[in-house]
């Protein structure tokens, strides 16, 4: 009854090579990188599950606001008939002349415009756009949106709030380096120490994988060449 880990190719139902799992120690070169970590399920939580409620609103209103832009961009027509002569084509076109036969004029004809709410309901789709921004991390301006106002009208300000919103991306690209990045460079690791013919590059080593590192020092950088620009002696930049 001992269960024993294999790799199996088939096709169209005649197996083609069969082999017990070769790597040591044993494992399925099988990864999971979840965009946020869930405790209680394997595959995460990804962007379109984070914003799915505020995405709901954002439909909605959307399509309030479509569908009262299309009654009130039209008008609603009502006839009355007892005061037309009889066996008239009821179409309307510009020219169309109704043939009256008693009644008061403009008492045949009734146009009904309906009132225009499309304005606040995309309002309301701006204010769901924003919580969406929210509840993702990602907020439109660090996608290429235009026009922010207020802290994001000067470069100091759009680089605070930018430096701000990566911290959210921060997460995610630290969990690539542990789901993905560094477990890959370790089964690639053990797989040359098994499977390799040279004998010098037989070691034992430690994968480390430093995007999150890279990514900090990027933001650092900069920060630390403006404080030494400001000192008067351009040797003592990392006391000033």
């Amino acid at each position: 009854m001992e269960e024993l880990q294999a790799n199996i190719w088939f096709c169209n139902g005649r197996i083609l090579r069969a082999v017990i799992n070769p790597f040591k120690p044993n494992r399925i070169p099988y990864y999971a990188v979840p965009y946020e970590l869930n405790p209680y399920s394997m595959f995460g939580v990804g962007i379109a599950e984070n914003m799915d409620d505020t995405q709901t609103l954002m439909n909605g209103f959307m399509r309030m606001a479509v569908d009262n832009a299309v009654l009130s961009g039209n008008l609603i027509i009502e006839i009355d008939e007892t005061n037309l002569v009889p066996g008239q084509d009821m179409s309307v076109y510009p020219g169309k002349v109704f043939r009256r036969q008693g009644g008061a004029p403009g008492q045949a004809i009734f146009g009904t415009k309906f009132p225009n709410v499309s304005n606040e309901n995309l309002q309301l789709f701006d204010k769901a756009r924003v919580l969406a921004d929210e509840s993702t991390g990602m907020p439109s301006f660090a996608h290429g949106q235009t026009g922010v106002s207020g802290v994001g009208r000067t470069a100091s300000g759009i680089s605070m709030l930018m430096n701000a919103a990566a911290g959210g991306i921060k997460t995610v690209i630290k969990n690539v380096d542990d789901y993905m990045l560094r477990p890959l460079g370790e089964a690639f690791l053990q797989f040359n120490m098994q499977f390799d013919f040279d004998p010098e590059i037989k070691g034992d080593l430690e994968v480390k994988a430093r995007g999150t590192e890279s990514l900090m020092a990027n933001e650092v950088q900069p920060t630390a060449y403006a404080v030494s620009a400001d000192c008067a002696e351009p040797n003592l930049g990392s006391l000033c």
